[in-house]
């Protein structure tokens, strides 16, 4: 990949491709993606497309790559692509590994903790059921987590119907989650989007 890209992209690729890091004086560096993660990335960078990955883990890992390496166009394309996938709610171990890599604060975090409080019903746990004991659950992240989508479910109108998603903003209103820095630059993604 070329330099000039990952920097344009990632303010921390451009610190430490420029700066004093130890990845600049060897001009490489390691990216913690698995073969198929790494070349849905290198097809986005220099395509700005992407590749059609076999799991939907890959568009879950591509997020939190981006998140931790500071690339939000990346962040965007991710979650817009988890959202378009239509998958069911993400499993707990998908959960997991959310809640142990990206903050309540990340778009990714709001996103899913809105699917569950829109469209989980009890019958979802029958083959994937919620362990909230302190060996899988050390720091009560999951337990925190199930806690906001019981509040959230508290008050989601009785007549809620979780298929229904024509009103849902989990689904139909992703932008929602893309980290906006203003009206502005949100109108303006909305354009490009749409070309």
């Amino acid at each position: 990949m070329h330099k000039e890209l990952l920097c344009f992209f990632s303010p921390y690729y451009s610190a430490a491709l420029n700066g004093k890091f130890l990845e600049a004086q060897k001009n490489q560096f390691e990216v913690d993606l698995s073969g198929e993660q790494l070349q849905s990335f290198i097809t986005w960078i220099y395509t700005g497309q992407r590749t059609q990955p076999r799991s939907w883990g890959c568009y879950l890992n591509l997020y939190i790559f981006a998140d931790q390496v500071d690339i939000i166009a990346l962040r965007r394309d991710a979650l817009r692509w988890l959202s378009k996938a239509r998958e069911p709610l993400t499993d707990y171990t998908g959960v997991r590994l959310i809640l142990k890599n990206v903050t309540q604060h990340s778009g990714l975090y709001k996103w899913m903790l809105d699917s569950y409080i829109a469209h989980w019903e009890p019958q979802d746990d029958k083959d994937d059921p919620c362990l909230l004991d302190s060996i899988m659950d050390p720091d009560n992240l999951m337990a925190n987590f199930i806690y906001q989508i019981m509040k959230g479910i508290a008050v989601r109108d009785k007549a809620h119907d979780p298929n229904d998603m024509s009103d849902c903003s989990c689904c139909n209103k992703i932008c929602e989650y893309h980290e906006h820095e203003s009206k502005e630059e949100w109108e303006a993604s909305k354009l490009t989007q749409s070309v």
